[in-house]
Order: structure tokens, then sequence, then C-alpha cells
């Protein structure tokens, strides 16, 4: 029984690690891109629509939530 326990806790944990990776690398990728569509709206005084506005006032990080 704990052998069972504990392959499915170390499943869990690896595809955790394995998980927040990919979306440490997503982000990473969507924030090269965020600016660069922020900086285009800054440059030329657009309206940015709400959730550039929000990454833009909050940072970055509240795209995990939004």
């Amino acid at each position: 029984m704990s052998f069972y326990l504990m392959l499915i806790g170390s499943v869990l944990v690896f595809s955790g690690i394995g998980f927040f990776i990919f979306i440490m690398l997503y982000f990473g990728v969507t924030k090269k891109k965020y600016e660069t569509i922020v900086s285009g709206y800054l440059s030329r005084a657009l309206p940015m629509p709400d959730v550039y506005t929000v990454f833009y006032h909050g940072g970055f990080s509240p795209a995990f939530y939004w």
C-alpha cells in the first residue's frame, strides 16, 4: 500500500515540477511578445486594451490570475 502512495506522490511531484517549468517558459515567451505590443501602443499614444493596462500597471505577475 505504501509503495503505491509513494508512486502516486512522486508522479504528482514530478508532474507539478514539469507543469511549473512549462508555465515559466510559456510566460517568458509571452512576456517578450507583450513588451513588444505595449511599446508599440505607448510609442503611438494609442489606448491599450484592458488586459495590457493591467499588465502595464500591475507588472506581469497578474497574468497568472487574469
